[in-house]
């Protein structure tokens, strides 16, 4: 079964087995970049090639990320 949610802005949501961060990344439009872990590892997702500050200041306090 497909479902859609609205997810808060920079606030962790559990989403089945994972935890979802969204992050607006700086962009030309309104761009939005995911931090998505298990609470061991995780990964960041963004669409966004240029430099954008936030998702990295995120990534960096969350446990179980690596480079």
């Amino acid at each position: 079964m497909l479902g859609f949610r609205t997810l808060p802005e920079e606030a962790e949501s559990r989403v089945g087995d994972l935890w979802v961060t969204p992050v607006l990344v700086e962009h030309t439009v309104p761009t939005t970049g995911f931090v998505i872990h298990d609470g061991e590892t995780g990964f960041v997702f963004s669409g966004d090639t240029g430099p954008t500050k936030r998702i990295w200041q995120i990534a960096r306090e969350m446990r179980g990320l690596k480079p």
